[in-house]
């Protein structure tokens, strides 16, 4: 858009607000706002009878006020941080939501005390109420806290993987946390795919760039988190929230055409797999809507994109109205009007009960004033009463603090995580083939990092005669690494053949590269673990070896385990498919190395960061430290056993033979793979 195209739709913009401000002083004249000259509020028992029976909708509809109704269109996120604070209550026995977001709990059994009290509100006031969370913010915790609970693998990791098995294992793992806890919606994941524009900062909470993976990933997290009677709603639609630099709205760049086979990909795939329940972000979309509006209050998103093209129709919930992006254009109580006229069934907010007060107000007004007729607030409203429905039906215990509890104690989680990052870990540079780190040639090595020196120190003890720390300690709390820490480490480890540095990705990327380049200039080989996503990896491959990790600084244990073992060349493999069948003659002798076919280590770039660094990259070192015994089976030409891996067969007849490989690896994990050899 041009600089004077922008200036007219400000300009217009400007005047139509003034124009719905006056329209709605004009109604607010006629009917004292609740929060200005009315004496009384809302009376609750004329909202809804003790007990809504949702098995009739119609019903339940006409036994509501207006007002009552509003409310139930409202995702409204609670402001208490160890519970629902006084303000809490009381707005949510006079403006019931249909949904209540808890943001962070301590622990499993804060969240089952916080679910309880809100509960409590549901019983006296007889509306059901939908209780949500994003599991990966529910857990987070700040300037690497330690969290009590399990290390949840991120998105990132699972694309790194890209296994539907282990996929289903984390949506297992989200869906068993929630129910546990007493929530019936994940708020996840979001499916808007990585950056794909210069200076935008990427996340680990996506599933990087390939939509097919992020659509299969999405389908299958969808079906798994439903086995415990919790519902997930897919986030951002339709796509681009990465794509922003700095504090500027994210602007979704791909043209209409192509959406189909790109950022919309895993919303669609949602969609068929039946999700109930879709978000819309506040993303621009000046490809699909001409009118340089969020994606939340767009008709083009909501009503032609979403309903039509897509033909949704479950609950679209629009937001958050209280965010920057929308507040740059539009009051809040205006935006969420417009949503809900332009095609949303419920609003999303991430602040303030006053905002949302104010919110159901101006709409109530905006009704009784004709702006929106009361029957598109029931059509919208009927929808979330029969989600309701559906997520009340479903047999549920009532959750307790001792269930709860005993998530942190539960090994399969912890392995998941353990198993999800062993096969995550990217190595994506081994210059000279420095790694895996080998005794003698690789010593005395030192490591040092702003994250998991002495977790690393620890795993790498005991396999290294020579090897040392050194922390870098300031640089977690001011986001750099001064010239002082870099001047202190680099005296430090004068004579030291290899050093391990491990960086995360909320670094400025200066430090990090004025670091890794004078621990060169000491004549050390250089090998960086990063952690996060791998914004600045670019400007970091002056290193010798790099090694991806997508994870938490607070919440890495299985993580840097992981990463010990990569290191020491001991890590997760697998064995790759042929491109094509073997063609050999009658008799002809041929040597089956499984060194040829067995691949270490397995985690593959999910992001596109240069033209280089391109999604899929994956490079691999010898795995022959890895492989515990190999075995290959020549189905009716003889079954051979050899640690030395490499064994020659012929075949005495012609014919079509299948030839297996099975390796166990150190850990006793076995991986087969079949080839197929055709004797002519």
């Amino acid at each position: 858009m041009t600089k004077p195209e922008m200036e007219t739709w400000r300009l217009r913009t400007v005047l139509c607000t003034v124009l719905w401000l006056l329209c709605l002083g004009g109604m607010a004249t006629a009917q004292p706002s609740a929060f200005g000259t009315r004496e009384e509020a809302p009376d609750t028992e004329a909202m809804a009878p003790d007990t809504l029976d949702l098995d009739d909708i119609d019903q339940v509809l006409q036994s509501m006020d207006l007002r009552a109704k509003i409310s139930q269109l409202m995702m409204v996120t609670m402001s208490g941080q160890q519970g629902p604070t006084s303000a809490d209550l009381a707005f949510l026995q006079t403006y019931t939501p249909g949904v209540a977001v808890i943001r962070q709990a301590l622990q499993p059994e804060q969240a089952v005390a916080y679910t309880s009290k809100l509960r409590e509100v549901e019983r006296r006031t007889g509306i059901p109420l939908l209780l949500g969370a994003d599991l990966y913010e529910l857990v987070k915790r700040d300037r690497g806290a330690p969290s009590t609970f399990a290390q949840v693998p991120s998105l990132l990791s699972i694309a790194a993987v890209d296994d539907d098995e282990i996929t289903a294992k984390l949506g297992d793992m989200i869906g068993e946390h929630l129910k546990l806890m007493g929530f019936h919606l994940h708020l996840g994941p979001k499916l808007d795919l990585a950056p794909t524009i210069s200076g935008a900062q990427g996340g680990i909470h996506h599933f990087g760039h390939d939509a097919e993976v992020a659509a299969r990933a999405a389908a299958t997290l969808l079906e798994q988190i439903r086995t415990h009677q919790v519902e997930m709603m897919p986030m951002n639609f339709p796509g681009g929230g990465t794509d922003r630099e700095g504090r500027a709205p994210a602007v979704l760049l791909t043209s209409r055409d192509s959406l189909a086979d790109g950022p919309m990909r895993p919303y669609a795939e949602a969609v068929r797999r039946g999700a109930r329940i879709l978000h819309v972000g506040n993303t621009l979309a000046p490809t699909i809507d001409p009118d340089p509006i969020p994606a939340s209050v767009s008709p083009v998103v909501l009503r032609d994109l979403l309903r039509i093209d897509l033909q949704y129709d479950g609950v679209i919930v629009a937001g958050p109205m209280d965010s920057e992006n929308v507040s740059r254009q539009f009051d809040p109580a205006n935006a969420a009007l417009l949503a809900l006229h332009n095609g949303a069934d419920m609003v999303y907010w991430r602040g303030s009960d006053t905002q949302v007060m104010r919110a159901i107000d101006r709409i109530v007004q905006a009704v009784e004033g004709g702006v929106i007729s009361e029957t598109s607030i029931n059509a919208s409203l009927r929808r979330v009463l029969s989600l309701k429905e559906t997520m009340m039906q479903m047999p549920r215990e009532t959750p307790t603090e001792r269930d709860a509890g005993a998530l942190t104690r539960q090994k399969r989680f912890q392995e998941l995580a353990y198993e999800v990052e062993r096969r995550a870990i990217t190595l994506v540079q081994n210059r000279n083939q420095i790694l895996p780190l080998i005794d003698g040639e690789s010593t005395p090595i030192g490591i040092t990092g702003v994250v998991g020196v002495e977790e690393l120190y620890e795993a790498l003890e005991k396999d290294y005669k020579q090897i040392t720390r050194q922390r870098i300690t300031t640089a977690r709390h001011i986001g750099d690494i001064q010239t002082f820490e870099i001047e202190r480490v680099s005296s430090r480890i004068r004579g030291l053949r290899t050093i391990v540095c491990v960086l995360t990705d909320d670094l400025r990327p200066q430090g990090q590269l004025e670091l890794v380049q004078a621990l060169r200039d000491q004549g050390a080989r250089v090998v960086l673990v990063i952690i996060g996503y791998p914004t600045h990896l670019p400007l970091l491959k002056e290193a010798d070896a790099i090694v991806l990790a997508y994870s938490e600084g607070a919440s890495l244990g299985a993580t840097l385990r992981a990463v010990a073992e990569v290191l020491k060349g001991e890590g997760a493999m697998q064995i790759t498919p042929a491109r094509s069948d073997l063609v050999l003659s009658v008799g002809e002798a041929r040597v089956y190395d499984a060194l040829d076919v067995v691949r270490a280590p397995v985690g593959h770039l999910p992001i596109t960061l240069d033209a280089y660094y391109t999604a899929g990259l994956s490079v691999a070192y010898n795995p022959e430290k890895m492989i515990r015994r190999a075995q290959w089976d020549f189905g009716a030409g003889g079954r051979r056993n050899n640690r030395d891996m490499r064994v020659t067969h012929s075949f005495d007849a012609p014919g079509r033979y299948p030839v297996t490989l099975t390796v166990t690896d150190q850990n006793r994990n076995e991986f087969s793979r079949t080839f197929r050899v055709v004797v002519e």
